[in-house]
């Protein structure tokens, strides 16, 4: 069986990154490159994630926990992806239930660009849970490292989003999530603050979370 210490691994055969692009695996209308539903102990790595165009509602990475509240994964890892060309999430980390989620992740050395241009609340590297307010529910992520990550072009100029919608990196309901030495730049792109008609880029975003 898989363990923190020996995952399954998901990775190129070879040299070079391999090209994974969308199925028709269909989640809420959306299609994505990889779902994981409830599962944890794997690593993904050393692959290339393309979707077809940055206007359609696609993703790249979809990983969710639907177990139950306040129950905890742990341990995934992904590492050294190209992600690009979503109109959806770039990597999408999501807890279903109140307090629902994952302990112990890392997101490091990926470059994700030109995604996060088909909708609204999106973002190159997105982890949140549903539930608002560390007072009355628990954290759905804990000690998690988002580290060494290249995040550009995110968003797409020309699409007037209703609220401040679209960012580099988006962490809510987490509890000490390091994030540290990522590269992050024209992210936000087509955002409009209330129908006021300026543009408000977010690089890095954090809510409802401690340390």
């Amino acid at each position: 069986n898989p363990s923190p210490s020996s995952p399954v691994i998901f990775q190129s055969y070879g040299t070079g990154q391999a090209t994974l692009s969308p199925g028709s695996t269909s989640l809420a209308g959306s299609t994505w490159c990889w779902i994981s539903n409830s599962l944890s102990t794997f690593t993904v790595q050393n692959l290339n994630f393309t979707g077809p165009n940055q206007t359609t509602a696609v993703g790249g990475l979809f990983i969710y926990n639907t177990i139950q509240k306040d129950h905890h994964l742990p341990a995934f890892r992904l590492n050294n992806l190209t992600i690009s060309n979503f109109g959806g999430n770039g990597i999408w980390i999501w807890g279903d239930d109140d307090g629902a989620g994952f302990d112990n992740f890392v997101i490091q050395n990926n470059t994700i660009h030109h995604c996060s241009g088909g909708g609204p609340a999106s973002a190159g590297i997105q982890i949140n849970g549903n539930g608002f307010g560390l007072g009355w529910t628990n954290p759905s992520f804990t000690t998690c490292s988002i580290t060494n990550n290249l995040v550009h072009d995110i968003g797409l100029v020309g699409t007037a989003f209703p609220t401040v919608s679209v960012h580099g990196i988006l962490i809510g309901q987490a509890l000490n999530c390091n994030v540290t030495i990522n590269d992050v730049s024209k992210t936000g792109l087509g955002n409009v603050d209330g129908g006021s008609g300026t543009t408000q880029p977010n690089g890095i975003w954090t809510y409802d979370s401690i340390g």
